[in-house]
């Protein structure tokens, strides 16, 4: 599985660099930490989704690796967020120097899917149980990405490079996340 992993990260940092420096205006030696952001957020995602097809075939040991995956990329996404969010870097989520609705409705459902996965890890939930915990998490990452990309994704003229917004690709994992776990919940 390591091998799966690091082949997941290699296609997230070429699509991503691709995308972002080649058809885009990133400049990747001024932005390294956004474009790797944005890396890691697909690969946590993308992660998730194969955990979850594993765990539609009862293949707990591959479902742990690929769950541990995502919560630490998901940590690492976290991290390099707050390191960068800014009005510089994200203007549609500010206005003036606040956050406007849509920036404190964005942190808060991605710090509600934290939560999830974070109580799922530790075992620790008084509120909910797991499988209940799985779904939230996957329906509150749906409404983070909604947030974050949901005006460019019926806009392909808009795409860089015609390729899809990472967002868009990340929603569509959510997904099939969501769908597995509902199949494996019934």
């Amino acid at each position: 599985m390591n091998i799966q992993l690091i082949v997941l990260l290699v296609a997230t940092l070429l699509y991503t660099y691709v995308r972002y420096a080649i058809f885009g205006n990133i400049n990747p030696f001024e932005m390294p930490a956004y474009l790797l952001n944005k890396s890691i957020a697909l690969m946590s995602v993308f992660s998730l989704c194969i955990g979850a097809v594993h765990y539609t075939k009862n293949n707990y040991t591959a479902l742990r690796f690929w769950a541990t995956t995502s919560l630490y990329c998901a940590y690492i996404h976290i991290i390099l967020s707050l390191i960068i969010f800014s009005k510089a870097t994200y203007p549609h989520f500010f206005e003036q120097n606040l956050l406007n609705l849509t920036g404190v409705t964005l942190i808060f459902f991605g710090t509600l899917a934290a939560y999830c996965f974070w109580s799922i890890n530790n075992k620790r939930s008084a509120f909910f149980p797991q499988k209940l915990l799985q779904l939230l998490a996957v329906v509150f990452v749906g409404i983070h990405l909604v947030i974050i990309g949901s005006q460019s994704w019926f806009t392909p003229a808009t795409w860089l490079g015609g390729l899809p917004p990472i967002s868009l690709l990340s929603f569509a994992l959510t997904t099939i996340t969501f769908l597995c776990f509902i199949k494996v919940n019934q």
